[in-house]
């Protein structure tokens, strides 16, 4: 399942999780801006691919990295792949801001 949401001024992803089988999410261009949004992104088990562009929250320091650690079934991500050597890399980054407080 794809849902794209670009473009409609989000600030929020309240209710997200509910949707399980969502497997490619598009967010871009929204005022999404506490990293704690992505913890709702970690109830969908399906989803693969994230596009989080152009919201406030690509501007906080190592954005993508938290991203990628947390949403460990991702394989794309704003339009990028995740290869193996960058999730290698990613796991052994020790440091990093916990979204949940973001």
């Amino acid at each position: 399942m794809i849902l794209k949401l670009n473009e409609n001024g989000l600030k929020s992803l309240a209710n997200i999780e509910k949707l399980e089988k969502l497997q490619t999410l598009y967010i871009s261009n929204n005022r999404i801006q506490e990293l704690f949004e992505i913890e709702k992104l970690a109830e969908l088990p399906n989803l693969l691919d994230l596009s989080l562009i152009h919201n406030p929250i690509a501007r906080k320091p190592n954005y993508r990295m938290i991203v990628i650690k947390r949403l460990v079934q991702l394989m794309v991500f704003d339009g990028k792949e995740i290869t193996v050597e960058e999730r290698k890399r990613i796991e052994g980054v020790t440091g990093m801001m916990d979204p949940k407080q973001g």
